[in-house]
């Protein structure tokens, strides 16, 4: 099974919001214009505004955390990728630095002018 993919389900949810809008606001205008117009209906565009402006921002903003908390969060490295280095346990990690002492000063000592001759 592949992973949920949030960024595309929310998407989809703002393909859905704009479809249901635009159906709805096919028959509210079809069936104000059926019973009196203007008279019968006259908040119909103030209310399609604000739900549209409602859920456009809610899934907008979850986008937007989405995206945030993907640059945010710091990716594990993972065996199977190459690329991203795994940890090395604490007992290495001494061994190593060690390693890297001892041929730093190698290389300064290789470096030096010999002032005995």
């Amino acid at each position: 099974m592949k992973p949920f993919n949030r960024e595309k389900f929310l998407l989809y949810m703002l393909a859905g919001i704009f479809i249901w809008q635009a159906a709805v606001f096919t028959f509210g205008v079809i069936g104000c214009f059926q019973n009196g117009g203007k008279e019968a209906c006259p908040d119909l565009g103030d209310r399609y505004e604000n739900t549209v402006n409602v859920m456009v921002a809610t899934t907008l903003a979850l986008l937007g955390a989405g995206a945030v908390a993907g640059v945010t969060q710091q990716k594990k490295p993972s065996v199977s990728d190459p690329a991203s280095p795994l940890p090395l346990p604490p007992q290495v990690r001494g061994k190593v630095r060690g390693k890297v002492q001892e041929s730093v000063q190698a290389l300064e000592q290789a470096q030096r002018p010999d002032k005995e001759s």
